[in-house]
Order: structure tokens, then sequence, then C-alpha cells
């Protein structure tokens, strides 16, 4: 079953970054519209996708949102 890169979306309680956190409703807004578009084009460029094709990206996705977490956990326990 072919899966839209909007299953990884988190509840919207859950968009925000601690980069967006503090941000204005402006930036989050605009962060939030940016995410939007590149949603939408993952799906696009994945429709051609096989099933082997599509769990790589799955899997790279999954590794660079551990990369990601990893970044804000450093940088909130001022980690060097």
């Amino acid at each position: 079953m072919r899966r839209s890169a909007r299953a990884w979306r988190p509840s919207p309680a859950r968009r925000t970054t601690p980069s967006t956190a503090s941000g204005s409703a402006a930036t989050r807004e605009d962060y939030q519209k940016t995410n939007d578009a590149l949603v939408e084009l993952m799906d696009t460029l994945a429709e051609s996708c096989t099933e082997a094709e599509y769990q790589r990206l799955e899997e790279i996705f999954i590794n660079c949102s551990r990369y990601e977490l990893g970044f804000w956990e450093m940088a909130w326990t001022l980690e060097r």
C-alpha cells in the first residue's frame, strides 16, 4: 500500500520545532506553508517509485529525523 508523506505529519499541536516554538505567528505560518509545499513535492516525486524505492526513502527520512533530533538535543543540553 502506497503511503503519502502526509502520513508522517505530526498533529497540529506538535507542528513546532525549537526554532519555530518561540517565533511569531507569521514565522510559524511560513514554516507550515513551506512544509506543506515540501510534502506535496515529495508526494509528486514519489508517485513513480517502486515499493523498494519508497521504503528506501522512508529509511532516509527516519535517519534524517534522528539526526535532527540529535541536533536539537545537543542544542538543548549545550553539548559540545
